[in-house]
């Protein structure tokens, strides 16, 4: 089975159950993967390149390595089951979880996370935690929902987050439909993420 995986300097990779997930990485030297479950790691890979190589150990065994071209951006909403797929991880304006339990009120602003921006004026560091200094993308960045435009108030790197982690705060149109699984597609530059994230809107 070949996995095609697209990294982006500055952003987190996932690899779970022996296939590479989709979540880019990126500056100056690549990481070690960071343990969070017996079958996931995620990786922070160096931004500031046009490829990295992936290699993984195993309980004392290396597979071979792998080089990976790293693109401008590849931009991937994360989701409450990690699969990038399904429902985002998203905050209401009142701060409860979005989901179709508690869509988001047509009009109103929706954090969510994504990883895949590319670089961030300041620029990240890997393994850095964000401060209270504000990251934006240097790219130009729009969003959908359900395919109508959303406006942003912020995009950038998450305060307090691991750098590769990304904010986004949209406020979401009155023409926005309604539904409990509308798909949410993030441009950054000329690349779109899958579209496979979503929100719930009433």
């Amino acid at each position: 089975m070949t996995n095609t995986v697209r990294f982006d300097p500055g952003s987190s990779s996932g690899a779970c159950g022996g296939n590479i997930l989709r979540a880019p990485v990126g500056p100056e030297r690549d990481r070690p993967a960071k343990p969070t479950d017996p079958d996931r790691r995620t990786v922070v890979a160096a931004a500031m390149r046009t490829q990295a190589t992936l290699q993984v150990q195993y309980q004392g065994v290396l597979s071979s390595s792998m080089t990976l071209p790293c693109a401008t951006a590849a931009p991937g909403i994360f989701t409450f089951n990690a699969s990038g797929a399904g429902p985002a991880a998203a905050a209401n304006q009142d701060g409860t979880f979005n989901d179709s339990s508690s869509p988001a009120a047509k009009g109103s602003y929706v954090t969510l996370y994504f990883t895949g921006g590319g670089q961030t004026n300041p620029a990240g560091i890997s393994g850095s935690i964000g401060t209270t200094t504000l990251k934006s993308l240097t790219q130009n960045t729009s969003v959908t929902l359900g395919g109508v435009a959303a406006s942003f108030a912020f995009d950038g790197a998450a305060p307090t987050f691991v750098d590769g982690v990304l904010q986004l705060n949209i406020q979401l149109s009155p023409d926005t439909p309604s539904g409990s699984a509308l798909p949410v597609v993030l441009k950054v530059g000329n690349i779109s993420s899958p579209g496979t994230a979503t929100l719930a809107v009433r």
